[in-house]
């Protein structure tokens, strides 16, 4: 009877000790559960880092530089022309006349008093003293002093010769019938005088007509020369009399 009562405390005892152990067992399961969830954390904030890593690159890139913009407009060449020249300005003539994607500048100043009158039909006279011709880019003004100008301004136009080029003629008084006109065209990058022509202008057909009025002993005719323009220059193409 003891013996019987000896093994079901031997039993008791190995089931408390089994039981035990099972409980171990269970909290090491629970234990890596909470490792795994730890380590997803670990990863989810790696994830976290790399994509801050990669938002703050985006945002610190640099942007591509800008192609270097040109100021030309006709108030930037009126501002650089009058960096270069106090002068009233009287007509300034903006456009591509090389076709290189960038505007120049044709001008007329005058240090005449009446020279503000330029625009206004009812007070402007017929010629201005003191004047200077420019030629302006948009980094420059050049006073235009190697060509012989008249004394007395009248007005300033432009043309487009028969192959496109484009050209601006400086009108100076001759006398009471006729004006000295200034050719210029742009070649190389700066301003090319092609010569002094009497009343000229370039028609619709791309030629340049220089015109006057001559005294005779004979007879009074009116002589019109016919100019083509080509690689630079003006070549004379026609001469035609008319009775005046």
């Amino acid at each position: 009877m003891r013996k019987i009562k000896s093994a079901i405390m031997y039993l008791s005892l190995g089931s408390i000790i089994l039981v035990g152990c099972g409980q171990v067992s269970t909290e090491t399961v629970d234990m890596s559960a909470y490792d795994s969830s730890t380590e997803e954390k670990e990863e989810t904030k790696v994830e976290d880092s790399v994509s801050e890593s990669v938002a703050t690159t985006f945002v610190e890139e640099e942007p591509a530089e800008e192609a270097e913009k040109v100021a030309d407009s006709e108030d930037d060449l009126i501002d650089v022309l009058s960096d270069a020249c106090a002068d009233t300005l009287m007509i300034i003539i903006r456009d591509d006349f090389d076709g290189d994607g960038m505007f120049e500048a044709f001008a007329a100043t005058s240090k005449d008093p009446y020279a503000v009158y330029f625009n206004d039909p009812e007070n402007a006279s017929d010629c201005y003293d003191d004047t200077t011709i420019w030629y302006v880019t948009a980094t420059e003004a050049t006073a235009i002093e190697d060509v012989p100008f008249g004394p007395n301004f009248v007005y300033m136009k432009t043309g487009v010769f028969a192959d496109g080029t484009k050209a601006v003629l400086v009108d100076f008084f001759m006398s009471n019938v006729d004006t000295d006109s200034y050719i210029f065209t742009l070649k190389d990058g700066t301003y090319n005088y092609l010569g002094t022509h009497t009343s000229a202008s370039i028609a619709e057909d791309g030629l340049l007509y220089s015109g006057h009025f001559i005294r005779d002993i004979e007879a009074n005719y009116f002589e019109t020369e016919i100019y083509e323009y080509s690689d630079g220059e003006l070549i004379l193409k026609d001469t035609v009399k008319e009775d005046a």
